[in-house]
């Protein structure tokens, strides 16, 4: 199953909201670099990712523990801990974004890739080994000098069984 559309109601957007700003302000004080990643603001950046998030758990029927752990932050024993159920969720706006794969993510973690173009409604398009992912085709620089892996939408696997 692929493209699998979760509708997200107001009072979970507005949660959203709050864990964003709650992660936003951690960033701040813990001066995280802002721009490492993302090219828009870090308020949309860390909002899209708790959607994507919260959908995701809505979808699998899994409480959303809305975490908020960066490392050397507040716990580094929690960091990069599961989003979901055994899996990472990344989130973007861009209808036709990519999933992104980071030098510093684990060999072997699985990746869904959440759209959130169209809220209230939360896209999951599919999933991603991060060993997979490690293919010079896959392969990517941006205009930052920053190099991962990115992952077009037609190249994910569906989405894990609920």
């Amino acid at each position: 199953m692929r493209n699998v559309i979760v509708p997200l109601v107001r009072i979970e957007l507005y949660t959203c909201g709050l864990v964003a700003t709650v992660r936003r302000v951690v960033s701040i004080f813990g001066n995280l670099n802002k721009n490492k990643h993302a090219y828009k603001s870090d308020w949309d950046t860390d909002f899209d990712g708790a959607c994507g998030e919260c959908a995701a758990a809505k979808h699998y029927g899994r409480y959303w523990p809305m975490q908020v752990t960066f490392p050397g932050v507040n716990s580094t024993d929690e960091f990069k801990k599961f989003d979901i159920d055994g899996f990472q969720i990344r989130a973007t706006a861009w209808r036709d974004g990519h999933l992104i794969i980071r030098p510093n993510d684990k060999p072997g973690e699985r990746f869904i890739l959440a759209l959130t173009y169209n809220l209230p409604n939360v896209t999951l398009v599919g999933s991603f080994d991060s060993i997979e992912a490690r293919q010079d085709q896959y392969r990517y620089t941006d205009a930052q000098g920053f190099e991962y892996w990115r992952i077009a939408q037609d190249a994910l696997h569906d989405l894990p069984p609920r």
